[in-house]
């Protein structure tokens, strides 16, 4: 890369996939910062250059909240280093992004945003969608959402099978009681998105993972968008829905997985009005 000397590193904490740091950088008597993501270890190449030409897409048609990939002196939009780990070397990719202004103030389950916040947030998904909207990713290592449905529904009840689990773990319990609910929603799901309700349903490029902890946030406004590794061509409506079961939906223990209709309208309005 030719962004200048590193003067500082740091890892970002919060991410459950891939791992994130920050670096500042100098180049001619100017610092910068800048945003690094290291891959999980089954990233595709495929994969991870869809993410990238979706990215630059989306910002050469408008969209000014997302991050530009960095790329190489060769034109690269990652880059391959081997490290070393319990004496094995394991080749891991990186990649170097724009750092977003703004601040991390609310995440995956801390989404209590105001009704403003709520149509600011759809506003941002809404945006996503307007300015990527002809971007073909073809096909992506992870299945669409209704064919993932059906692979959840077999690989539910397997989960945790050969791993050394104590029968005790609490967490393995409950997963172990809740499975055959998630079976039954399953099901729902796949019976009731019949192939004569799903024909003519509009597709874009959808986020995927679009919660409010992707989301770097300004007096109140969404300055930007992040984590777009999970993207593909799939119904706009599931990116909508997955949005609004994530931010509007209670996550506190007396309220646990309510949705609030309330919240619900104001999310709806925000992204219609875009």
């Amino acid at each position: 890369y030719d962004v200048g000397t590193i003067v500082d590193a740091y890892e970002i904490f919060g991410g459950y996939v891939n791992r994130s740091f920050g670096a500042i950088v100098e180049k001619d008597g100017v610092r910068k910062d800048y945003f690094i993501r290291k891959y999980k270890r089954d990233a595709t190449d495929a994969d991870i250059k869809v993410e990238h030409n979706l990215i630059e897409y989306a910002i050469a048609h408008g969209m000014k909240d997302a991050a530009g990939v960095i790329r190489t002196k060769d034109g690269e939009s990652f880059v391959k280093m081997v490290e070393e780990k319990e004496g094995q070397k394991v080749v891991r990719t990186f990649a170097v992004y724009e750092y977003l202004d703004g601040e991390d103030t609310y995440d995956w389950i801390n989404t209590n945003m105001t009704p403003e916040e709520d149509a600011e947030f759809a506003r941002i998904l809404a945006k996503f969608h307007n300015f990527t909207n002809g971007f073909d990713p073809g096909e992506k290592e992870e299945a669409r959402i209704l064919d993932l449905v059906k692979m959840f529904k077999k690989k539910f009840p397997l989960m945790g099978n050969g791993m050394e689990i104590p029968a005790y773990n609490r967490f393995y319990r409950l997963w172990k009681e809740a499975t055959p609910f998630f079976v039954e929603m399953c099901d729902k799901v796949t019976d009731g998105l019949t192939k004569d309700l799903t024909d003519g349903m509009p597709e874009c490029p959808c986020h995927c993972d679009i919660h409010p902890g992707n989301v770097k946030w300004k007096d109140g406004k969404c300055v930007g968008l992040y984590d777009f590794d999970w993207s593909k061509l799939d119904y706009r409506l599931f990116d909508v829905c997955f949005a609004l079961v994530y931010s509007c939906s209670s996550w506190e223990a007396q309220t646990d997985g309510r949705l609030w209709f309330d919240r619900c309208g104001y999310y709806l309005d925000g992204y219609n009005q875009f």
